[in-house]
């Protein structure tokens, strides 16, 4: 299995920062299309730390056989990821369905003092 992890601030660069940390971590070892993907849910899974939890934040990655597994780990367990309800009027409310249509499972685990919101993805994602 390879990992690597990265913490960050609680602060708007550090998006930017996740989702080049994740292609740096999967950039040899995941098709474009999981690469791709993995990029889009981590910005989702850290924009939601950032917003509602408020803490600086740890990115997580993980790379076993077929699999990729990303994770967003936070302080502030008291707040757990919810499906918003998006409309035509509203700018947010879309972030975890979108995860959803992308991974093949996520979870969140609460802890005393954190929660962490993970996905899995498949290693080659596209390719049949």
């Amino acid at each position: 299995m390879r990992s690597a992890q990265l913490q960050l601030a609680a602060a708007p660069d550090s998006i930017v920062e996740a989702r080049h940390f994740v292609g740096q971590a999967l950039g040899d070892v995941a098709n474009a299309d999981s690469c791709w993907a993995a990029a889009q849910v981590v910005s989702e899974l850290a924009t939601n730390a950032l917003v509602h939890a408020r803490t600086p934040f740890v990115v997580s990655v993980a790379v076993e056989d077929a699999i990729v597994r990303i994770a967003v780990t936070d302080w502030r367990p008291s707040v757990t990821p919810s499906r918003g309800r998006a409309s035509r009027t509203t700018a947010t409310g879309r972030g975890l369905a979108l995860v959803d249509s992308l991974v093949l499972r996520w979870g969140v685990d609460t802890g005393d003092e954190t929660k962490t919101v993970w996905c899995e993805l498949p290693r080659a994602a596209g390719s049949t």
